[in-house]
């Protein structure tokens, strides 16, 4: 695991100064603690900052050919790399590390670009093919490690997160009024879209080509929209025994690691099937951390029994608690990750990932259950309300009162959400609650620039009409949702911390097998009832008959109470209007009536918040430790 950075010049024969190759990596220093390399030659320049986590020794990166022709660096894991070594010393290359990462040179020297098609892992790399003066950026199938990129006056830049590109000098900061469109219209911003004006990133499953000035980006993996006469004609167990036997294989491959790996565990059933698994391939105890709630609504360490304290299970278990003052976590939470998410802040992953790094480097969680086996509760929402949606659908002309609920106003957005396969219902079901609010909150200015460039929405692919409504939902799921919030928040805010964290349920085998499941087996009236099946013999009842309950923060109660200084100084009048992306007196509108419990607007408040957090930080040079009462560790 590491950050990595590097430039490309147009002009082959430019050299790139490695001072400033220095100074990108320099800024991903809390990705890589354990060491630094770089690779500076004409018309290009890597940097990397290492986690050290396989082949301690002799595993420092750049990594490169037998030759010297072909440069790497990655970050992330490649888990197949011992099956993929064995075969390319069949073929005669020769080893010089016992790196997971050396085997991408020696398969783009047998395939070329299309060697990512046999890596099984999660990874952003960036290769050097000195021969053709080619830059190659390419990232994992389900976009779990980020790769940023900008377009320069010289060539291309990329890196694992855009500070680099800020301390490089070839990109100017920028808040991107689009991309804070993104935020309150879905909760997230888009992709290819940052926060930064000029910065995309690299979509899941894309690799980028840059040679003689040009770059070409082309996509090499999406997720599978299986036909009804593919599908495998198969009975509920054999369903359930094929995950069991795919996430077994793959979370004994995302143990391969030089040091200790741990695991996260909350109450539920998808940590605690990884956790149960990792602890009886291993043979031994693994180390096991849950996050308490000082809030009873969230908490689950107080209220459930985690599998840790079940007998037969050799995990040796670490609890951390999530308390008010994490508020003061927001700076240093922006800082982090960089692309803002409505929907919280990451306080709860940067607590947990904290506690976590000073025991182990290496955590499995079990993010991604929920997105490939619809477990989200609007699955089966989408299914009850696509009659109702029928019936109402002429109502969308009409103007009517808001309602006083949030569960009416989130029935009514079902009910009024457009019925085909595009994006929009996703949105509508998933996005924030009181999005349609948010041109009144704008500046003039902020609405002008955004009219003046008016944000895209995504397209759907070629056959998605003719597929089931629920594959509709778990398209849109997995690339929008997953990729811009759930995986990029799991990456910021635990690197942040040092500490990789890995997700076996993201393992594209297992992820392949759960998507081509029939719609009905993912409708079924107990969430990820296959995936209970699977675990019946690993998990204790009692936590197999347990609901899903999301991972959140009380950020509703918080934004109610006393703030931080820094918070009730970022959203005071004259902070807003020097700023100017909000109008003041809508703002304290909006922020009256959520103190006072008439609405719950926690997602808009959030977002404007660390809107102008962000820009204290990216625009105005502030450090997160610079906040009064902010940035607590």
């Amino acid at each position: 695991m590491c950050g990595i950075c590097g430039l490309a010049t147009n002009d082959p024969g430019r050299p790139v100064e490695a001072t400033i190759i220095a100074r990108m990596t320099a800024a991903l220093a809390h990705r890589g603690p354990d060491g630094e390399g770089a690779h500076v030659a004409p018309g290009v320049g890597l940097g990397v900052r290492r986690l050290a986590i396989v082949d301690l020794e002799t595993g420092d990166q750049p990594i490169a050919s037998e030759d010297g022709s072909v440069v790497v660096v990655c970050n992330g894991e490649i888990y197949n790399h011992v099956e993929l070594r064995k075969d390319l010393i069949r073929a005669g290359h020769r080893f010089r590390t016992r790196s997971d990462v050396e085997t991408i040179v020696h398969l783009y020297e047998d395939l070329g670009v299309d060697c990512v098609q046999r890596l099984r892992g999660m990874f952003a790399f960036a290769l050097w093919d000195a021969p053709r003066k080619r830059l190659v950026l390419a990232r994992d199938r389900l976009g779990i490690k980020p790769l940023v990129w900008a377009r320069t006056a010289d060539g291309i830049a990329f890196a694992s997160e855009f500070k680099a590109l800020l301390a490089a000098g070839v990109v100017e900061p920028r808040l991107d009024p689009a991309a804070l469109d993104d935020l309150f219209a879905w909760g997230w911003v888009l992709q290819p879209r940052t926060m930064c004006a000029g910065v995309e990133r690299l979509r899941a499953g894309h690799v980028l080509v840059f040679e003689a000035g040009r770059e070409e980006i082309r996509r090499w993996w999406s997720p599978p929209l299986v036909d009804e006469s593919d599908r495998p004609r198969l009975t509920e167990e054999e369903w359930a025994e094929g995950l069991l036997a795919r996430l077994e294989d793959a979370v004994r491959l995302h143990l391969r690691s030089d040091v200790p790996v741990g695991a996260w565990l909350s109450g539920g059933v998808d940590s605690s099937g990884v956790a149960a698994l990792a602890a009886r391939i291993l043979g031994r105890t693994v180390d096991a951390f849950s996050l308490g709630f000082d809030h009873p609504e969230f908490d689950e360490v107080g209220s459930l029994a985690t599998l840790d304290r079940f007998p037969g299970y050799d995990l040796r278990a670490h609890r951390a608690r999530h308390t008010t003052e994490d508020f003061g976590l927001l700076p240093r939470c922006v800082w982090s990750g960089e692309n803002l998410v409505g929907r919280g802040f990451g306080s709860v992953r940067q607590r947990i990932a904290q506690m976590t790094s000073a025991k182990v480097k290496v955590a499995l969680a079990g993010e991604g259950a929920d997105e490939i086996l619809g477990g989200y509760w609007w699955y089966k929402a989408d299914r009850r309300m696509r009659g109702v949606s029928r019936l109402v659908g002429f109502t969308r002309r009409w103007r009517m009162p808001p309602p006083r609920t949030e569960p009416l106003e989130r029935a009514l957005r079902f009910a009024r959400a457009p019925l085909g396969p595009g994006a929009e219902r996703f949105r509508a079901v998933a996005g924030p609650l009181g999005s349609e609010i948010r041109s009144r909150l704008y500046s003039a200015e902020l609405a002008r620039a955004i009219a003046d460039r008016p944000p895209a929405q995504p397209v759907p692919p070629a056959g998605l009409a003719t597929k089931h409504p629920v594959d509709w939902v778990q398209y849109w799921d997995l690339t929008t949702r997953m990729h811009d919030y759930i995986v990029e928040t799991l990456d910021r805010h635990t690197m942040a911390w040092s500490l990789e964290v890995r997700v076996p349920f993201l393992d594209h085998e297992v992820a392949e097998w759960c998507l081509a499941m029939p719609p009905e087996l993912k409708q079924a009236r107990r969430e990820k009832r296959v995936l209970r099946r699977a675990l019946a013999n690993d998990l204790p009842a009692e936590i197999l008959a347990r609901r899903k309950r999301g991972l959140g923060s009380p950020s509703a109660e918080w934004l109610r109470g006393r703030l931080p200084p820094f918070a009730e100084e970022l959203l005071s009048a004259e902070s807003l209007a020097s700023k100017g992306w909000f109008e003041p007196a809508r703002v304290a509108r909006i922020r009256a009536a959520h103190r006072a419990g008439r609405v719950n607007r926690q997602e808009q408040l959030l977002s404007i918040l660390q809107v102008q957090t962000w820009d204290e930080i990216f625009l105005r040079g502030r450090s997160p430790g610079d906040f009064d009462g902010g940035a607590r560790a």
